[in-house]
């Protein structure tokens, strides 16, 4: 929830704070959220965008970093040191970049 009523950083900063306490602190449902405004008084479809690009966000924190043998990619960090100097044409770089596009 947030206090403010437009579609501003304020609102920005309150809801992604208290959305990101809750996630981290296991909260799982999310109820009365997108696009409500002036602690819940109002609504707004600015704000539901935003709301869910900022949920999206949230969920990623939580999911965390994977690292392991696959995602490390020090193979990759080694042929680009020795190589071309760059990753760009590592076969790791384009593999990524297709899941990336087509998951």
């Amino acid at each position: 929830m947030a206090d403010s009523k437009a579609v501003d950083a304020q609102m920005d900063m309150e809801k992604a704070i208290s959305s990101l306490a809750t996630g981290l602190a296991g909260g799982n449902m999310i109820y009365e959220s997108s696009g409500m405004m002036a602690s819940l008084l109002g609504a707004s479809f600015e704000a539901f965008v935003v709301d869910d690009e900022m949920h999206s966000h949230v969920y990623r924190v939580l999911r965390g970093v994977e690292v392991n043998e696959a995602t490390l990619g020090f193979d990759a960090i080694r042929e680009a040191i020795t190589g071309d100097g760059h990753f760009l044409a590592s076969a790791q770089a384009i593999r990524d970049a297709h899941k990336i596009a087509f998951d």
